[in-house]
């Protein structure tokens, strides 16, 4: 079973920097995923947990016939983060415009010998960027924002954890959700949901702790909030955010298991559809919203695959993932492939023999 290792010190340009990045990342850590189990059911108030049904042992099951196959037609920008297998650039953060193959191309937004930048995501009107930043001089690295372009950065935390992940814009972008764990925890203990903190912040600084848990996702209207916790997903309300409120388990694990930490959870630009990775069963699965009043959710779709970070396009016609292939000498190398959710089909978007697949994060497709 492989994995990306959990690393705190990085290699770039011509020397090794001491950078505590804090990395925490689907994928990032040794994969020992639980698949939360949920239902069909369309009515469960959130304080009836859902009954078991193991999500990857889903069979590929759409609503409705499943659409023919038609040609691929992926638009748009995808945000990642990377850095060169020979360490001849830094870790930053970078744009891919899809805009068909012939007119694929990359665009450097941050990158610099003198800092990593990584865990790209971009608001929902597609003007501005969070990311984590972490510097060879300070060992704590932090949240910061800039204009779409990287331009106008500006420093959003100033808190001595030594771990930070996954910031996400609120759909009014007033707000930045995030998790964090301090220096305590022992390494061993960070693929354990509740050994992470998740925060609201709003950009001047003020900062809420939600609960104990990771992968933040907010819904459509911004007024509530999913949190990964050991024992599965929960809910909570943050129409006041300074106020947050429990509104408990939503999506129960399997068997009374822990969760993983290591599980990357993206929901759709709509807030319609819900999608998850498991190295460990080497699938990927989809499931739609029913509801986010009761948060219930229905599986259509399993993808047979090994895959990390997968994001959706932004219409919700496609899924996006990171993949990791083998050349002819056994060396695994990224390939970007993109996934047409009505059929299960795919497409090679992008190959990146020359980046380190470790290091490479996919944050968002705008």
């Amino acid at each position: 079973m492989e994995s990306q290792p959990n690393k705190k010190y990085l290699k770039y340009g011509a020397e090794s920097v001491l950078v505590v990045l804090v990395v925490f990342a689907v994928g990032y850590f040794v994969y020992k995923n639980v698949i939360p189990a949920v239902s069909s059911q369309k009515n469960v108030s959130p304080a009836q947990v859902q009954p078991n049904v193991d999500l990857s042992q889903a069979p590929v099951v759409f609503t409705g016939k499943p659409s023919p196959a038609e040609p691929f037609d992926f638009k748009g920008t995808l945000y990642l983060s990377l850095m060169k297998i020979n360490g001849q650039n830094a870790l930053g953060i970078y744009a891919f415009n899809i805009n068909g193959t012939a007119g694929s191309k990359f665009t450097t937004i941050l990158a610099s010998k003198i800092s990593a930048n990584i865990f790209p995501s971009v608001s929902a009107d597609g003007e501005e960027l969070v990311f984590i930043r972490g510097k060879p001089n300070d060992p704590i690295p932090q949240i910061f924002m800039s204009d779409i372009s990287g331009e106008n950065i500006r420093q959003i935390t100033n808190t001595p954890d030594k771990y930070k992940g996954e910031p996400i814009f609120s759909p009014s972008g007033e707000l930045i959700a995030y998790e964090s764990a301090t220096s305590s925890v022992n390494n061993s203990d960070l693929g354990i949901p509740e050994s992470w903190s998740t925060y609201l912040i709003d950009t001047n600084g003020s900062t809420v702790k939600i609960a104990n848990g990771i992968n933040p996702i907010f819904s459509p209207d911004g007024g509530k909030l999913l949190i990964l916790q050991n024992d599965g997903l929960h809910l909570y309300d943050i129409s006041v955010w300074t106020k947050p409120k429990p509104l408990g388990l939503v999506v129960k694990t399997i068997g009374g298991s822990k969760a993983s930490g290591t599980k990357q959870i993206e929901v759709s630009a709509d807030g319609e559809m819900i999608a998850w990775s498991s190295t460990d069963a080497e699938n990927v699965v989809v499931s739609r919203i029913n509801s986010w009043d009761t948060f219930s959710i229905s599986p259509f779709l399993t993808i047979k695959t090994k895959a990390y970070w997968p994001v959706f396009s932004p219409d919700g016609k496609y899924l996006a993932l990171d993949e990791w292939r083998k050349d002819g000498a056994g060396n695994e190398y990224p390939v970007i492939m993109g996934y047409d959710l009505s059929n299960g089909t795919s497409e090679k978007i992008v190959t990146l023999l020359s980046d380190n697949k470790e290091a490479l994060w996919l944050g968002a497709w705008k």
